[in-house]
């Protein structure tokens, strides 16, 4: 398959010199020439041709100038990157800096001289050519992303799953998911090991960006396969561990929560590794803390030599909650962090409510603290779960 000819616009109005031009261009470069007489002319063409991405230019002409059709093409934001090269017969330097000021590329001074001008296009078209390459291949990550980003999303609980357990098992849970870039680094799986049980990830990658979104859905993936062999926690831990510290890049590590929750006792067994601590409200209003003092997951290479479990029951009445740091850590405009005291605060006063106005009102809060305007600068997720009162 023969290469395409490159497509170089010439916009002069001296007829001698666009024949000079598209000779040199046509016999020497091998391009395919359009001509206009005019930038005025020169501008219609290169709006009604997308595949333009070469201009070389007069700079005196009637109507619509070099200069002023530099700067309409500089305008284009939506189009790919357009090489321009000014002609100019001027001779002073602040003339030719004042062209490339305006956004030109290269000039070539007048009468034209061939070899200067084909090295100069030539010059030009390996940029184009790098642009467009660039330009693939950020498409191609773009694409990339999105669809790591779907897999993020498949991932999260969904709402088929979580009424299945509630209605089976009386197993209440709501979440707010948020990532601060197109991909996430936390993690949130639940899966239904076995019949009667519920295990629930809660994690989040250190760093931020890709590297950081990719080591999520692969602990994500990881977690799944791994709860259909064990419902273990120490043994899910361990091995969580191991993959962290082989799978993830170096100096990415994870903080979890790990829960196993017995649907029918309504008993809770828990594990945190460096993860912020698991709240249990209880129907008091009273908020008890539990932190682990394991390492978080691939932080280092030795497993945890000690794996204390949480283990509790849940009154009816009563409510876990589970967060990740871009919560507590989240800024106000003097730097202030919202922190626990905040986060507990908010929970305590919506303890009345259903767990979605709860979530609602402690994320509002927090954005609030922020500032309505602010973006996040970490990843956020907010759970919690309670078991209904019988009727």
């Amino acid at each position: 398959m023969s290469k395409q000819r490159p497509r170089i616009l010439v916009a002069d109005d001296d007829k001698v010199t666009r024949l000079k031009l598209c000779h040199i261009l046509e016999q020497d470069v091998g391009a395919e020439v359009l001509t206009a007489d005019d930038g005025e002319q020169a501008w219609e063409i290169f709006i009604a041709d997308e595949s333009i991405q070469f201009i070389i230019s007069d700079w005196v002409m009637p109507q619509c100038d070099g200069p002023q059709l530099c700067a309409r093409v500089r305008g284009q934001k939506n189009r790919p990157y357009t090489y321009f090269i000014l002609a100019t017969a001027k001779a002073e330097e602040d003339d030719l800096v004042k062209g490339l000021a305006l956004g030109a590329d290269d000039y070539v001074r007048k009468p034209i001289n061939g070899p200067e001008l084909q090295a100069r296009v030539k010059a030009g078209l390996r940029m184009v050519e790098l642009e467009r390459s660039l330009a693939m291949r950020n498409a191609e990550l773009e694409q990339a992303l999105s669809a790591a980003s779907q897999m993020q999303q498949d991932m999260l609980p969904n709402a088929i799953l979580l009424e299945k357990i509630r209605r089976n098992s009386g197993l209440e849970i709501a979440y707010s998911y948020q990532a601060c870039e197109s991909l996430g680094g936390d993690v949130l799986r639940l899966v239904e090991p076995r019949e009667g049980k519920t295990l629930l990830l809660l994690g989040d990658v250190s760093g931020h960006g890709i590297p950081a979104s990719l080591a999520a859905v692969g602990l994500s993936a990881f977690f799944q396969t791994q709860s259909a062999i064990t419902c273990d926690l120490r043994e899910l831990l361990l091995r969580a561990h191991n993959y962290c510290t082989n799978e993830f890049p170096t100096g990415v590590y994870a903080t979890a929560i790990l829960l196993l929750i017995d649907n029918a006792g309504r008993t809770v067994e828990g594990v945190v590794a460096g993860h912020p601590p698991l709240l249990w409200l209880h129907e008091n209003g009273t908020i008890e803390k539990f932190s682990g003092e394991i390492a978080p997951l691939g932080l280092f290479s030795e497993p945890p030599e000690v794996l204390n479990l949480i283990s509790l029951q849940l009154a009816p009445s009563e409510r876990l909650i589970a967060y990740s740091d871009g919560i507590v850590e989240t800024r106000n405009a003097a730097g202030d962090m919202y922190t626990e005291s905040n986060l507990t605060q908010s929970i305590a006063g919506a303890a009345k409510e259903t767990l979605v106005q709860m979530l609602n009102h402690v994320l509002e809060d927090m954005v609030a603290w922020r500032g309505v305007d602010q973006p996040a600068e970490d990843d956020i997720t907010l759970l919690a779960l309670q078991f209904e009162t019988a009727d």
